[in-house]
Formats: C-alpha cells, sequence, structure tokens
C-alpha cells in the first residue's frame, strides 16, 4: 500500500500506543512489526508513540494499520483484530476518563438500563471531543441510540469499500456499554460508513431489553 498522506488530525499518543500493543499481544513483535512495515509506519517500528496524552498520533497512522491489518489477514480476520483493539483501547484508556467524568457513579449504576446508555454515551462523546480531533454526536431514534462520527480516524484517506470499515470503533463501544451497563449486550452495528461514500460514520445501538422498561 502507498502511504496515506497525513491529515493534521491526531488521537493522543497514549490511544496510538494501546493499539499497539493490544494487536502486538495477539500477532506477536514479527506480527506488529509486519503491520508497521506494511502501513509505511517503518519509523514506529521499536519506536512505539510514548505514554502520554499529547496529540500527535495522526489519524493517517491509524487508519494505514486497519488497512494493513485487512491486507494481511483478510476482511474477516482483519475486522477481529480491529475490534479487540478497540476493546482495548477502551479499557486501557478511556474507562478511566468515564469514571473522572461520573459514569462510573454508584448513583449512575442503579438507572435502569436505557438510562445508564442515555447518560454514558454522551459522556463518552464529549471525552473523544475533548481529548481527541474525533468529532462524535450521540442522537435518540425511537427507543434506538445513534453514535455518529462526522470526523473519523479510521476512514481518513481510505479508497472506497463496499463494506462498513469502522471496526475498531465498533470493539470500543461495544466495550463501553458493557461497562457503563454492567455487563449488558446491546446490538451495535454500523449502518452508515464513510468509507463507502456516506457523509459520516454511524452505528446504531439497541437491546431488547428496553422493551420492557428496563
Amino acid at each position: 500500500m502507498s502511504r496515506i498522506p497525513l491529515s493534521g488530525l491526531y488521537y493522543p499518543n497514549k490511544f496510538g500506543l494501546l493499539v499497539i500493543d493490544a494487536l502486538r499481544d495477539v500477532m506477536g513483535q514479527n506480527g506488529i512489526d509486519a503491520i508497521l512495515r506494511l502501513s509505511k509506519l517503518d519509523e514506529m517500528v521499536d519506536n512505539y508513540p510514548p505514554n502520554d496524552l499529547e496529540k500527535a498520533f495522526d489519524f493517517a497512522a491509524l487508519s494505514s494499520i486497519m488497512i494493513s491489518l485487512d491486507e494481511l489477514y483478510g476482511m474477516r480476520g482483519g475486522q477481529g483484530l480491529a475490534s479487540r483493539a478497540g476493546k482495548a483501547l477502551f479499557a486501557d484508556g478511556l474507562k478511566d476518563f468515564g469514571a473522572v467524568a461520573g459514569v462510573g457513579d454508584l448513583a449512575l449504576r442503579m438507572l435502569p438500563l436505557r438510562a445508564k446508555v442515555k447518560v454514558g454515551l454522551p459522556a463518552f462523546a464529549a471525552i473523544f471531543n475533548r481529548i481527541t480531533d474525533q468529532k462524535v454526536e450521540v442522537l435518540e431514534d425511537g427507543n434506538d441510540f445513534l453514535w455518529i462520527i462526522t470526523v473519523c480516524p479510521v476512514c481518513w484517506g481510505r479508497g472506497q469499500s463496499n463494506k462498513p470499515v469502522c471496526h475498531l470503533a465498533g470493539g470500543l463501544l461495544e466495550e463501553s456499554l458493557r461497562w457503563v451497563s454492567g455487563g449488558a449486550e446491546f446490538g451495535v452495528v454500523e449502518e452508515l460508513c464513510h468509507a463507502q461514500g456516506d457523509n459520516h460514520c454511524q452505528f446504531r445501538i439497541s437491546s431488547p431489553r428496553w422493551g420492557s422498561g428496563q
């Protein structure tokens, strides 16, 4: 693959490090080295981003890594690895921010399921909008919630795709919902994706339990 042009838009270094570490845990040192080289990120081999919150991990780097996963492991294998990296990004990076924002408070834990999500999703969106250059909106659509990414790091510089590609974002959403709800499972489906030609990326979040008043 050719190198994707830099975007001038950034995640904190820590987020880039967490993605790389999560992938290395699965594919080993040789595997992550191969991914970084295929992504034209040779400068990151044995020289990972520092563990700090400086916004310096360019969206182009994250997008390149996600593309390389698909190229090396196929769409299904790449999807699984990207989702795993997204879950690690929440568990080891964003969860603490959620606790600081009050999402982990006991009072929230006592709310009905839908109310927990109604409070938690906007709080997580606010964290992204504050500490990254990714832009997120949360809307309600009937009983469902919509997680809308208007500036998406995973889609940056990608060619046209015939399928949604934001599997890292999907994994992160699944893990954040599981945490804020105390272990509940949700339907998380990407129904719009910038890489498919849509104006933005959009996930629909649903739960059959909401119909029972929980």
